[in-house]
């Protein structure tokens, strides 16, 4: 019962409902459940963020699926998956929640201190009993004995590396353990405030119908799955396995580290061009060089060539190695400018000759036609001859 003035924090759930199969269960309607809703707004830090339920609920679908296989082959029954529930709620709402008759039991891991906590509708663990005997799977009597419970811890437990399987390996490995029945028993290593996360799986194997419930306290749950996040990580390449021609042309990056300092704010932002900053390593201490991240060995630098170097003075088993400082040195002076070479001197330009015209086109000379000296005679003409008398008198007309 909670305390007066504190209210229960509100389950968290998650459904993963599956639809039945072509069959006899196609009719078949889940019952309702009544859930009373408590408002309220702080959560309990220990609880599961929504990316770690998802990835934890997913978990348990793998599990249930395999299991309803393995119980189909191992025991020859019909079994069938309907849903899945993840719900995250405090311990003691949880236990307030059961009801009977249930056979509870509880899954240990010998490297791993808390518990897995497992309950299963007495209708089921019946019917999983009559199956394993070799009879079919059916409830009714809600009446389990020891000897029952022994068969029942036997069957399950030839299952439970699915379990493992589906947590990605990380239990050494995982026995199963008989509790009560038919009432349920509280944790009483667990906190009634502490928060509990449940997965409720609700299946038919034969005629038998039921619930099986698999819950972990929030940091448990948390560690598991930090576990599997941390073992799903690449593993390192194992360079013994290659050749020393692929060696060779592996390219490492060496980095120096100089020294650290840290600076306040204000003189962060007073940082201006010429200012000195001071770095915790001494100048008498060689520096740390690092191959591939990883500190190697330790160097001095210097300069040659123009250029950085370092000098490798000693190993990582070396705690402090004290090196000589490199003489202080004034500023180095500007090298003097590179001379220019002298132009060389242009050849004389030489005079332009003017063009020459073209020579003029030769004309040819025409040819004479020489005609025959009769046929010059014939073209004269006979001279005219006028008497003088006539002449003088024109002369004296004409003055």
């Amino acid at each position: 019962m909670a305390e007066r003035g504190k209210s229960d924090l509100a389950p968290q759930r998650r459904s993963l409902k599956l639809s039945p199969s072509i069959g006899d269960w196609t009719t078949y309607k889940v019952p309702q459940q009544l859930v009373k809703r408590v408002k309220i707004g702080l959560y309990g830090f220990d609880r599961l963020s929504e990316e770690e339920l998802n990835a934890a609920h997913l978990i348990h679908y793998r599990f249930a699926e395999s299991w309803i296989k393995a119980l189909r082959s191992g025991l020859g029954t019909a079994g069938e998956l309907f849903s899945i529930e993840a719900q995250q709620t405090p311990y003691g709402t949880f236990v307030k929640s059961l009801m009977g008759p249930i056979l509870q039991g509880k899954i240990t891991s010998p490297d791993h201190p808390e518990e897995i906590f497992l309950s299963v509708d007495s209708s089921l663990a019946e019917g999983l009993v009559a199956a394993a005997l070799g009879g079919e799977a059916g409830g009714g009597r809600h009446q389990i004995t020891e000897a029952d419970q022994l068969v029942f811890e036997t069957a399950f437990s030839e299952n439970l590396n699915l379990l493992n399987t589906a947590f990605s390996n990380i239990f050494k490995s995982l026995k199963y353990e008989a509790v009560s029945f038919p009432d349920p028993a509280p944790l009483l290593s667990v906190n009634h405030q502490t928060t509990f996360v449940v997965f409720v799986m609700e299946l038919t194997l034969g005629d038998a119908h039921g619930k099986v419930l698999l819950g972990y306290t929030g940091p448990f749950l948390k560690g598991l799955l930090k576990k599997i996040k941390e073992s799903s990580k690449p593993k390192p390449l194992a360079l013994n396995k290659l050749g020393p021609q692929i060696l060779s042309n592996i390219l490492v990056p060496v980095r120096a580290l100089l020294g650290t300092a840290e600076l306040k704010a204000g003189e962060i932002r007073g940082l201006e061009a010429g200012d000195v900053v001071t770095v915790n390593n001494s100048i008498f201490n060689a520096i740390n060089i690092f191959l591939g991240g990883k500190k190697v060995v330790q160097g001095q630098p210097g300069e040659q060539n123009g250029k950085l170097v370092l000098r490798v003075v000693g190993v990582e088993k070396e705690k402090e190695i004290k090196v000589v400082p490199p003489p202080v040195q004034g500023p180095t002076p500007p090298p003097p400018p590179t001379p220019t070479p002298a132009a060389k001197p242009l050849p004389p330009l030489r005079p332009i000759r003017p063009a020459v015209p073209p020579p003029p086109p030769i004309k040819e000379e025409e040819e004479e036609e020489e005609f025959p000296e009769e046929d010059l005679e014939d073209d004269l003409l006979d001279e005219e001859e006028f008497p003088e008398d006539e002449i003088e008198d024109e002369e004296k007309e004409a003055s």
